[in-house]
């Protein structure tokens, strides 16, 4: 299933309850590692928005 990254987040911050299993930042990683061809390790630059999940 692709998920577009800020839709990732977004549903994690409004429904924390209906996206339990949802992990953003792993969708992200997986978003600049695979499509992106970016060497860029979110775990440990951190990631690029305000409120982390």
């Amino acid at each position: 299933m692709k998920v577009d990254t800020t839709l990732a987040y977004t549903a994690k911050w409004l429904h924390p309850e209906l996206f339990s299993d949802l992990d953003p930042q792993a969708i992200h990683q997986e978003y600049l590692t695979d499509y992106m061809r970016v060497d860029y390790d979110l775990d440990e630059h951190g990631v690029f928005v305000y409120q982390e999940s």
